[in-house]
């Protein structure tokens, strides 16, 4: 029997619409062997718990929360013998989306969990920071940035569309020097985005061919377009209706390392949370991580 940590972010965006998470979900995976829960109000104190069970030999480490706290477990977690189970109670869940890992039904997750399959994933890692699905400049890392935390918990996806809204008022291009596997290209774009998973968000594919598990990222950067704003939401709308819109401004590159510079410096997302700006060296770390997956 295997033995168990299940941490809870309370935070999280279904995690309030649970009476007793503890008990609730305790009782779907008990049967998975030793069991132990906890709910934490801090995600730094929840990774640390993560941390600890690693080192501790635990053999499953559970994520109950949105993509934030499973960046949190991978970042505690990679490269370890521990294996990863995801409950995803999140407003995005793009790692659960993109593991095939059911939204809205707990109990079909919670199954996985305790008599799924195993899978080894890549990671991607940015300045030192572990990622599972994407590791995002400029405007869609402002976007992030910008969203108000309070917002996002009371009314999900609403929060990011206000955040788009205002930085989109405000998009200015950057001039961007990226290496990719040692060749050096220049350009001026709105958003570079690194991606390990086809889903960017909401099942949306940015990366439409990106594979986690093929020892490679997905680069696609979105150039500056004569239109500006209209011309970038062009772009966008392309890319989400699965063109190849290579035409209109969109480049797509596949690499193992990446070094993003740019002038003035953009933010940086990873796996839809805030980390920093430019520079930054991205690579991909082939099967860095064991997740539990649909058998």
């Amino acid at each position: 029997m295997a033995h168990a940590l299940l941490v809870i972010n309370s935070a999280a965006g279904r995690a309030s619409g649970l009476k007793k998470p503890v008990d609730y979900l305790y009782a779907h995976l008990s049967s998975i062997g030793e069991l132990d829960a906890e709910v934490f109000d801090s995600i730094e104190e929840l990774g640390r718990a993560a941390r600890q069970a690693a080192g501790a030999g635990f053999d499953i480490v559970i994520a109950a929360g949105g993509d934030g706290t499973i960046n949190e477990v991978v970042n505690s977690t990679a490269c370890s013998s521990v294996t990863v189970g995801i409950i995803p109670l999140g407003t995005a869940n793009v790692i659960a989306r993109e593991l095939d890992i059911p939204i809205g039904d707990i109990p079909a997750a919670c199954s996985i969990v305790v008599s799924g399959g195993s899978r080894r994933i890549d990671l991607g890692r940015a300045s030192g920071r572990w990622f599972a699905a994407m590791a995002g400049f400029g405007f869609d890392a402002a976007v992030v940035h910008s969203v108000d935390r309070r917002t996002k918990r009371a009314i999900g996806v609403g929060a990011y569309a206000a955040a788009v809204a205002k930085e989109l008022a405000k998009l200015k291009p950057a001039c961007y020097s990226l290496d990719l596997d040692g060749s050096l290209i220049e350009t001026e774009a709105s958003v570079v985005l690194a991606a390990n998973s086809a889903c960017y968000a909401y099942g949306v594919k940015v990366a439409a061919d990106a594979e986690i598990d093929d020892g490679l990222l997905d680069i696609v950067v979105f150039e500056k377009s004569k239109l500006n704003r209209v011309g970038f939401l062009c772009q966008s709308a392309l890319v989400l209706m699965g063109v190849r819109a290579a035409d209109f401004g969109v480049k797509t590159f596949r690499v193992k390392e990446l070094e993003v510079r740019s002038s003035p410096n953009v933010l940086m997302q990873l796996d839809g949370d805030e980390w920093g700006s430019t520079p930054a060296k991205v690579e991909v770390v082939p099967r860095a991580l064991t997740v539990k997956v649909p058998a």
